[in-house]
């Protein structure tokens, strides 16, 4: 697998995530040891992907966690990567979990959860 670590990255990023690749540097043009966060998005998803593993929304966990675009599948499988300036993409977007807050027994600080009723308690 050959993977290639980002000149911007190497720059600007210290070590994030402290988990050591080995890959091609392009400031060098050797082979050496950095921090997956240097990783060019391309070459993160490939290792991400390099032990038959296939999970978009944790690869795009861990892309968006080490500071890289979103990405999605088309219907060819070829990848397409977030683009600020397209309004139409990702029309999905994040789940709304406003609803979610009066779901949970124990509210945590900040969430406002309603008082659940425990009827089943009380027979």
């Amino acid at each position: 697998m050959n993977l290639q670590f980002d000149k911007e990255r190497l720059n600007h990023y210290e070590d994030v995530a402290t988990f050591y690749v080995r890959g091609y540097n392009p400031k060098t043009e050797e082979y050496e040891n950095h921090d997956v966060a240097h990783l060019t998005k391309e070459s993160l998803l490939r290792w991400l992907r390099s032990r038959g593993g296939r999970n978009i929304f944790a690869e795009n966990y861990i892309m968006s966690y080490l500071g890289h675009p979103a990405f999605k599948e088309n219907e060819m499988g070829e990848i397409e990567w977030y683009d600020e300036t397209d309004e139409t993409w990702g029309s999905g977007g994040m789940a709304d979990t406003a609803d979610l807050k009066s779901a949970v027994l124990i509210g945590r600080e900040g969430s406002n959860p309603s008082s659940p009723t425990n009827s089943f308690l009380d027979s």
